[in-house]
């Protein structure tokens, strides 16, 4: 998977704006009668939090590695995504096993996968972890979607932070 990509931070009011000012040229994604769909994420990360510290001092080439569960039917992927130094978003993924959702440890298939794609060594499982709620568009042309994440919340075993009235916009081509 291959695309180019830009993330907004907005305020989450400005959303019933944003959806008619799209109504002609976009349609919203509905996947079984749901038009906003759950998911949650467990990051993965170094000791030394090197992905992180990449993407803080917007080094052009960057890694993130990830899990991935949606709620609509439960199913989980391991995703390594890569930024090009032309902007470009690569992203590998694979499926974890049944029910293993965000919760379960890597398996040796999901451990060879990260040493094959995330640059980093010795990458782990974290507590850190984000449920949101998406709704998508996609364009009438077919060739780019925007996304639009709210109620964010972010948690540690130690801490859990709201993004309370904000939510982010992704337009992905």
């Amino acid at each position: 998977m291959s695309r180019l990509d830009q993330k907004f931070l907005i305020h989450q009011d400005w959303i019933p704006s944003l959806l008619e000012d799209c109504r002609d040229f976009y349609h919203i994604l509905d996947v079984q009668g749901q038009r906003i769909s759950g998911y949650s994420n467990r990051f993965i990360e170094t000791a030394g939090l090197d992905s992180f510290h990449e993407h803080a001092r917007g080094r052009n080439i960057r890694y993130k590695a990830r899990i991935r569960q949606y709620d609509s039917n439960q199913r989980s992927f391991l995703e390594v995504k890569k930024k090009t130094v032309h902007g470009r978003t690569e992203k590998a993924r694979i499926e974890r096993p049944r029910n293993a959702g965000i919760t379960e440890l890597l398996t040796e298939k999901e451990q060879l996968f990260l040493q094959r794609h995330f640059r980093y060594e010795g990458a782990q499982m974290t507590d850190v972890t984000c449920r949101f709620n998406r709704l998508t568009l996609v364009a009438n042309s077919l060739d780019e979607r925007i996304t639009l994440d709210t109620d964010i919340v972010f948690s540690s075993e130690s801490k859990t932070s709201e993004l309370k009235g904000l939510a982010t916009r992704e337009v992905t081509q």
